[in-house]
């Protein structure tokens, strides 16, 4: 990515002939989810709440994802 503030992350449409956009919008997080489920990822909720309960905060965390 650039040196400017202005490059994001940003996940893309599994199924790209899905949607016009590329990128996925926050209301489709349950597509990333099944995605990852599907493809041998897993969603660690303990990881999660232990990370959120931190000391040490990671801005925007979601979730603990392992594969």
């Amino acid at each position: 990515c650039c040196p400017e503030d202005k490059c994001l992350n940003v996940v893309c449409y599994p199924d790209k002939n899905r949607c016009n956009c590329d990128i996925m919008c926050v209301e489709d997080i349950h597509i990333l989810f099944d995605y990852l489920l599907k493809n041998g990822y897993k969603i660690n909720t303990d990881v999660t709440k232990i990370m959120q309960k931190s000391d040490v905060k990671i801005k925007n965390l979601i979730c603990y994802i392992s594969k």
